[in-house]
């Protein structure tokens, strides 16, 4: 049954997590494709053979370090959800306070220029750009796997942005004018 699957996952998880049971519901509800309300509710239900073992193989991927966010290939942030992966920092929830004051900062500033350094997967970046259409949203990284990552976020967020690989400045070198500080 769930109710027992998710006990024994969570015992195991214990040493190794901060947060046991909800990394054991985030990794069976993404491989049941179920929410953690739908697990609590159903949690008499029994799991097949092949999902017992999938789920097993996760465990096992976690009790060696890799992040859960990585493991669902997703975390959850400023509103989206943005796809992540080795190669890339997972977004932390505390990072949403820099999009919240950047947002402020920018309030009534008619054509914002944001220049993203060391985007990763773009979570800051393209945040901003979706809260602000009418802005020029840049994103720089010298990882040719992270601007994949960001691309692939901005792709399925629908966000505007231009992406460009190089280290901080130089791939906007030239181009930048004087910027508000």
């Amino acid at each position: 049954m769930i109710r027992s699957v998710l006990a024994a996952a969570t015992a195991q998880l214990a040493a190794v997590s901060d947060s046991p049971r909800l990394d054991a519901e985030l990794l069976l509800g993404h491989l049941i494709e179920r929410n953690r309300a739908q697990l609590l509710t159903r949690d008499d239900e029994t799991l097949s053979e092949g999902t017992r073992i999938a789920y097993e193989k996760l465990l096992e991927r976690r009790c060696h370090g890799e992040p859960v966010a990585y493991l669902l290939g997703y975390r959850e942030f400023w509103k989206h959800r943005f796809h992540v992966g080795p190669g890339v920092l997972v977004p932390r929830p505390e990072t949403e306070l820099l999009v919240e004051k950047a947002l402020q900062w920018l309030d009534g500033v008619p054509e914002p220029r944001i220049l993203d350094l060391g985007t990763g997967s773009g979570a800051i970046g393209l945040s901003i750009a979706l809260e602000l259409p009418h802005a020029q949203v840049t994103l720089t990284d010298r990882s040719p796997s992270a601007l994949d990552m960001a691309r692939r976020n901005r792709d399925s967020l629908g966000a505007r942005t231009e992406i460009l690989e190089g280290f901080w400045f130089e791939p906007v070198r030239g181009r930048i004018g004087r910027a508000h500080v």
